[in-house]
C-alpha cells in the first residue's frame, strides 16, 4: 500500500516566496493552508523583501503614460522593467496592458500606488492584485474636504511609516490662497486623517508629487516671493515634522527651466537644465544628480549629463530619467524613444511608432500589501 510524502513545509515556504503575485492570488485557492499562508502578515512581508531585493529586477515594473499619436489622447502602459531595459529590441506598439482609466500619479510604496482615477476619486491601489481602496475626505474648518485633482491647492505624497507598519498619505494645501500651507496626514492603518505641521518655512511647494526615499517624503520648494531658487524640503512621517535638505553645491538652481526632484531606483535625485551653445545654437541640456549616501551633501553626484550623447534631435524633445541602477545603467526617454546607457557608453533603444511622448513615469515592485491593511488579512 502506497503511502503519502508530506511536503516539507518550509520548501513549501520558500517555494511560494519565489513566485509572482499574479500566480500566488490563484494558489489561495488550492487549499485554506495555502490561503492562509498567502495571506498572512508574515508572508506578505518576507514576500516584499525578496521583491524589493530581487538583483534580477524580475518583480519590478513600470508605468509609462504616453501620448498616444493615433489616438489624440493619453493613455498609461504598464509593463515589466527588465524586458524593457534588457531584452529585445521592441515599439510600444506590441507592449501589453494599456489603460485610460488613470488621471494622476501621485507616487508609489511597497507595490501600492496613490493616484486620481477618472479625475474624481483618490484611492490607494495595488497594480498587482488591483485591490483599491478609495480614501476619504479630511476634515477642516468643520467641514470636510474631499481629496480632488486640483493641482494649484492640493499636493500629495505616498509613504511607509515602519515604526508603525502604516502607509500614509501626505496633502499639502491651501484654502482660498490663505497661508501657510496645510498639512493632513492620512493612516491607512486607522483609515482616518490628523492635521500635523503646517509647510512653513517662508517657501511654497512646487506641485509634483512627494518622493518617498529613506522613510520620508521629499518635495521641491520654492522662495513664496518669487525667488528662482529651489529647495528640497523632507518631512518625517514618524514625527510630522518637515526639515530643508542639502541640494549638490554645484547644482545649478537659478536657470529658466524648474528642476526635477526625483527617486531613481532608491536615491533622492535632481535633474537640472541648462542651456549650452554650440554650432547649432543654443540647447537645453539636462544632468542628473542623485544622492548616494541618503542625507550627506557631499555624496551628491552627477550620474549623467545629455551633452556627453550629443544629439540635436533628441535635444529638442528633452530628456526625461526613468531609472537608474547601482550598476551604473541608467534608461532615459527622449520624447518617444527610451534609451539605456551606462556612462558614456549607449546600450539599447526602444522606440514608440505610435507614441508621441513619454509624460510620465513610475517605477513600482509587484507585492501583496493590500490597501485595506490589517483587516484583510486572513480573509
Amino acid at each position: 500500500m502506497a503511502t503519502q510524502t508530506k511536503f516539507p513545509e518550509e520548501i513549501t515556504y520558500e517555494i511560494l516566496y519565489n513566485l509572482r503575485v499574479k500566480s500566488l492570488s490563484r494558489f489561495k485557492c488550492v487549499s485554506k493552508r495555502w490561503r492562509s499562508i498567502i495571506s498572512s502578515k508574515e508572508f506578505i512581508k518576507r514576500h516584499l523583501e525578496k521583491s524589493n531585493t530581487d538583483p534580477d529586477i524580475t518583480r519590478h515594473r513600470i508605468l509609462l503614460r504616453l501620448h498616444h499619436r493615433c489616438l489624440q489622447q493619453n493613455t498609461v502602459l504598464l509593463h515589466s522593467l527588465r524586458p524593457l531595459l534588457y531584452g529585445p529590441n521592441a515599439t510600444f506598439d506590441n507592449l501589453p496592458q494599456q489603460t485610460n482609466l488613470l488621471t494622476r500619479v501621485w507616487g508609489s510604496c511597497n507595490g501600492l500606488t496613490l493616484m486620481f482615477v477618472n479625475n474624481a476619486r483618490l484611492v490607494l491601489l495595488n497594480l498587482s492584485s488591483r485591490k483599491l481602496k478609495i480614501v476619504p475626505p479630511f476634515p477642516e474648518e468643520g467641514g470636510e474636504y474631499a481629496p480632488r485633482h486640483d493641482t494649484d491647492r492640493f499636493i500629495y505624497g505616498l509613504g511607509y511609516d515602519e515604526s508603525a507598519d502604516d502607509y500614509k498619505v501626505v496633502c499639502i494645501y491651501t484654502l482660498s490662497n490663505s497661508k501657510p500651507h496645510r498639512t493632513q496626514m492620512y493612516s491607512s492603518k486607522t483609515d482616518s486623517w490628523k492635521k500635523i505641521e503646517d509647510f512653513d518655512k517662508g517657501i511654497v511647494p512646487v506641485e509634483d508629487s512627494g518622493k518617498f526615499v529613506n522613510g520620508k517624503l521629499h518635495w521641491l520648494a520654492k522662495d513664496e516671493n518669487g525667488g528662482r531658487d529651489h529647495e528640497i524640503v523632507a518631512l518625517d512621517l514618524v514625527e510630522g515634522k518637515y526639515e530643508i535638505m542639502a541640494r549638490p553645491e554645484n547644482f545649478s538652481n537659478s536657470v529658466p527651466y524648474q528642476p526635477i526632484l526625483g527617486d531613481l531606483g532608491g536615491y533622492l535625485s535632481l535633474i537640472g537644465h541648462v542651456f549650452v551653445s554650440d554650432t547649432a545654437g543654443n540647447m537645453l541640456d539636462t544632468s542628473v544628480w542623485v544622492m548616494k549616501e541618503y542625507g550627506v551633501r557631499e555624496s551628491w553626484t552627477k550620474i549623467w549629463t545629455l551633452s556627453d550623447f550629443h544629439d540635436p534631435k533628441n535635444c529638442t524633445r528633452g530628456a526625461l530619467p526613468l531609472c537608474f541602477r547601482d550598476n551604473g545603467d541608467i534608461a532615459v526617454a527622449f520624447g518617444s524613444s527610451i534609451v539605456v546607457y551606462n556612462g558614456k557608453n549607449k546600450l539599447r533603444e526602444i522606440r514608440g511608432a505610435i507614441v508621441n511622448d513619454i509624460i510620465e513615469s513610475l517605477v513600482y515592485v509587484e507585492s501583496l500589501v493590500s490597501p485595506f491593511g490589517d483587516e484583510e488579512l486572513g480573509h
